[in-house]
């Protein structure tokens, strides 16, 4: 799941509620897709001792001479972060010339009362499918509540550790009451395996 750089529609660094605090930018990975386009890929990290919400992820990018180009600011694929917590963004960034650099920023809204989903993972495999990765896997709602629109988001790492690819995908069914399980499978369009992948799980409460 990739944002694609639209600055009519871009949401503000600063979370409209609350005051924002700095998250970690853990590692980020900048290229160039099939069409040309330049893609960004990070991962944030919640360096706080409370969960955080709102997160958003700011990228400037620079030409070959250094000089500013645009700044672009996203909502990264987690909508929470535990303390500790990780979570990637992805960005599209359609541009005709040659760029030479970006720097990367995050914040998010302390939620110290915030309650995150009780889920837990049972099982994850990550294998080569032909000409995708696949990562699949089992969740369970360990909680007392209801929950619905549980995802999985899924993290690639390559050898050096640095993030490389990042999706989200639904978990099957979609909505799992107290002690439920379900399952996943969210696949990647690359043909190398995976150094290593992290899975991280998200929900909404009824």
């Amino acid at each position: 799941m990739t944002a694609t750089a639209t600055p009519a529609s871009q949401p503000s660094l600063t979370p409209p509620a609350g005051q924002s605090v700095v998250l970690g930018v853990v590692s980020t990975h900048f290229g160039q897709d099939g069409s040309g386009a330049y893609l960004v890929i990070g991962e944030i990290r919640n360096d706080e001792t409370v969960p955080v919400q709102d997160p958003r992820v700011e990228v400037t990018f620079y030409d070959e001479r250094s000089r500013l180009v645009d700044r672009v600011v996203v909502a990264p694929m987690v909508r929470a972060l535990p303390p500790g917590g990780r979570g990637p963004f992805a960005l599209v960034f359609p541009y005709g010339g040659t760029l030479g650099g970006i720097s990367v920023r995050a914040a998010a809204v302390p939620a110290p009362a915030l309650e995150l989903p009780a889920l837990e993972l049972l099982y994850r495999r990550g294998y080569q499918d032909s000409s995708t990765y696949r990562v699949i896997g089992n969740v369970r709602n360990a909680g007392r509540r209801s929950l619905t629109k549980v995802r999985a988001i899924v993290s690639l790492y390559g050898p050096d550790g640095g993030i490389q690819d990042a999706t989200v995908c639904f978990v099957r069914p979609d909505t799992l009451e107290a002690g439920e399980t379900g399952a996943f499978d969210c696949a990647f369009s690359q043909h190398q395996p995976a150094a290593s992948f992290a899975v991280y799980l998200e929900a909404e409460a009824q």
